[in-house]
Order: C-alpha cells, then structure tokens, then sequence
C-alpha cells in the first residue's frame, strides 16, 4: 500500500497565496481554497468550507503571479489535523499538506 492518507480537493482560493521564506531556498506557500457543499433540498447552496492547504518549494515566483483570489484550483495531497490545547477546550484545524507538483490551476485569474 502507497499511502492511506490521500485527499482530492476542487476548490476556489480565498485569498492570494501566502508565501513565507523558511530557509534560503525553501519557501511555504499556504493557499485557503474555498470548497463547495452542493445544494441542500430546496435547492438552495449550502455554505462553502474553508480549508488551508500548504506546500514546500523552492519556486515561489509561479504561486505569487498565477494562485490568485478566485482562482480555480485542484490538488492532491494528505491530510493533517493539529490538535491545539485552548483555555476552553481543545480544538482541531485542519490542513492539506501537498507538493507543488501536484497543484494545479482549473481556472486562471488575472492580476490586477
């Protein structure tokens, strides 16, 4: 067996791609896709879930100018859950961890 933990995902980014140098040559990006629920039973859209996906590379310059705002994205990738002790109560967050080879934009959007 390959891997257990894989996960599928179609979404629209949020927000730009947020990048953050962590060593000289290695960059994170973190992209929040917004991922449809479909329509409930009366037809009407049910509210879309935010989910925050991150990647290692070493090119950033692709993620700053093309994953934009509104841009249509798919991607692969495993997922992580980080359990957060908070003063009311623990808390989950869920993130996508992904390599940038398997990213992929559906629908472009333009700068500016």
């Amino acid at each position: 067996m390959k891997d257990l933990n894989s996960i599928s995902v179609n979404g629209m980014l949020a927000m730009d791609a947020d990048i953050k140098g962590i060593k000289d040559d290695l960059y994170i990006v973190t992209l929040l896709l917004s991922v449809s629920n479909g329509k409930n039973n009366q037809g009407e859209w049910k509210p879309s879930d935010l989910l925050k996906a991150c990647c290692f590379v070493k090119n950033p310059e692709i993620f700053s100018n093309l994953f934009l705002k509104g841009c249509t994205v798919s991607l692969n990738g495993r997922l992580q859950i980080d359990r957060i002790e908070t003063a009311n109560g623990k808390k989950e967050y869920h993130k996508i961890m992904c390599d940038s080879m398997d990213i992929k934009i559906i629908k472009h959007k333009e700068k500016g």
